[in-house]
């Protein structure tokens, strides 16, 4: 079986501080604010396990957009410094889990999925530091009903 899926996450907020080289100088406080556009494809193998319960496992390949909007905040001396950066890339997952049928027509899922979906940036601030990431992973519980017509 076969999954097209488009999803939007949203708020995944993250801090990080670069300690200062001296007291005078002080730390540098970064805040990002990510969100994530994803299209993924799916492929799904069912097994046939001669139970109500049918195991799966499955892959996937697609595009993700990662949204950040990055906060510098150097110290009291500084402004704060805001900007905004996208990031595409391929994204893919792997999944598993265990499908039953409730009816002929109801059938619930609970699955684990991992997803990567690349990069993330923050753009260069004006003093010409960046943050980067090279991996925005995604560990999921899938809970769900689908309704076969």
């Amino acid at each position: 079986r076969a999954e097209l899926e488009y999803a939007y996450r949203f708020r995944h907020d993250s801090d990080t501080i670069e300690i200062g080289p001296n007291a005078a100088l002080g730390n540098i406080g970064y805040k990002n604010n990510l969100s994530t556009h994803s299209l993924m494809l799916s492929g799904f193998y069912d097994f046939d396990i001669s139970s109500k319960w049918e195991p799966y496992v499955g892959l996937g390949v697609g595009w993700a957009r990662n949204h950040s909007e990055y906060t510098r905040a150097p110290n009291i001396n500084n402004p704060d410094q805001t900007i905004e950066s996208d990031v595409d890339n391929l994204a893919y997952s792997f999944q598993a889990g265990a499908r039953y049928p409730f009816s002929s027509e109801w059938v619930g899922e609970l699955g684990y999925r991992f997803i990567n979906f690349g990069e993330v940036d923050s753009g260069t601030f004006s003093g010409g530091d960046s943050v980067t990431a090279d991996h925005h992973y995604s560990h999921d519980i899938v809970l769900g009903m689908s309704y076969l017509y």
